[in-house]
């Protein structure tokens, strides 16, 4: 299961964020959301991953509205699954049959 982590301060590390969640379970997943640009300086948020939901569980419950470097986070469940690069921008293709009988006609 993943968790969404947000209103992080914007100097935590991803090794930071995964130690402070691994004591609740097996972290398979890190991953601290940056700008490409600006040196990636952490946007205040990022996911984990557990290997089990009762993990998960336990982080939520535990570390949600928790203050952490002077902020408050917020950690709940994630909505979303993150997108593959086979898949990320890609619409779903719809394939159109044209009526012959249309064909040519103005």
């Amino acid at each position: 299961m993943r968790v969404f982590i947000a209103n992080l301060d914007y100097r935590i590390t991803s090794t930071e964020l995964r130690e402070l969640f691994l004591v609740f379970g097996n972290v398979t997943e890190c991953n601290l959301v940056t700008e490409k640009e600006n040196d990636h300086k952490s946007k205040g948020y990022g996911f984990i991953s557990y290997s089990q939901n009762i993990f998960a569980e336990w982080a939520i419950k535990a570390m949600n509205e928790k203050e952490l470097n002077g902020r408050k986070i917020v950690v709940r469940k994630a909505k979303a699954e993150p997108k593959t690069k086979a898949n990320k921008g890609k619409r779903p293709r719809i394939n159109v049959q044209r009526n012959p009988l249309f064909a040519g006609a103005n």
